[in-house]
């Protein structure tokens, strides 16, 4: 069984394919979410460099 973060992404990854998302992208926040993704079926396909000038 998975865990409600899981489903939700799962059941949401799902809706959006058939609205016709052809390439969906998650960012994670951390570690944690990123392992979901990939339970999920989602593959990591890079990094990506946040900047911020606050």
């Amino acid at each position: 069984m998975r865990g409600l973060g899981g489903t939700i992404a799962a059941l949401l990854t799902g809706a959006g394919a058939k609205a016709g998302v052809t390439t969906p992208f998650l960012t994670s926040a951390g570690d944690r979410a990123a392992r979901l993704y990939l339970r999920i079926g989602y593959r990591k396909a890079g990094e990506m460099l946040h900047i911020s000038l606050r």
